[in-house]
């Protein structure tokens, strides 16, 4: 369970805006660190209500030493593709502060993204952080807002 400090009930991100088609367009992302072992990666993923589980580069696995187990399809918005499974420590990221959501199941890509920007194929599924967080979509002013999950 996350802890938040006392007085404080909501963690707010704005959107970060994304390079699409030579526009700037804003988008949820919040700054996560990935970590095996001594291994770590920080970017920026996309909060993704759509997706049942979170997705990483093929890139990032082999930076962090990840262990990719069970290759099977998956499937997105642009069609199916093979990955594989794995799981990683994930850190939520806010200024200064470090919030550990602990281990995170995800799905790896067989492909490398030929992309430079990771951020761009990196999201955050439902499987974990929307279990830990009540989350509020600001549309309008282009924020994403985090709370504690009401008690049941």
């Amino acid at each position: 369970m996350i802890r938040f400090r006392t007085g404080r009930h909501t963690l707010t991100f704005k959107y970060i805006k994304d390079k699409h088609k030579e526009r700037l367009v804003p988008r949820p992302r919040v700054e996560i660190r990935l970590s095996n072992g001594d291994k770590t990666f920080k970017f920026a993923m996309l909060v993704d209500s759509g997706a049942d589980v979170s997705f990483i580069p093929l890139e990032v696995a082999e930076i962090l030493g990840l262990k990719l187990e069970d290759k099977q399809k998956s499937s997105s918005a642009s069609g199916e593709f093979e990955t594989f499974r794995s799981t990683v420590s994930a850190d939520l990221l806010k200024g200064t502060t470090t919030y550990p959501l602990g281990n995170m199941d995800i799905r790896v890509p067989c492909k490398s993204t030929e992309s430079a920007n990771l951020n761009a194929h990196a999201l955050l599924g439902r499987s974990l952080f929307f279990k830990r967080f009540d989350i509020t979509f600001r549309e309008t002013i282009f924020k994403i807002v985090l709370r504690p999950p009401k008690n049941k």
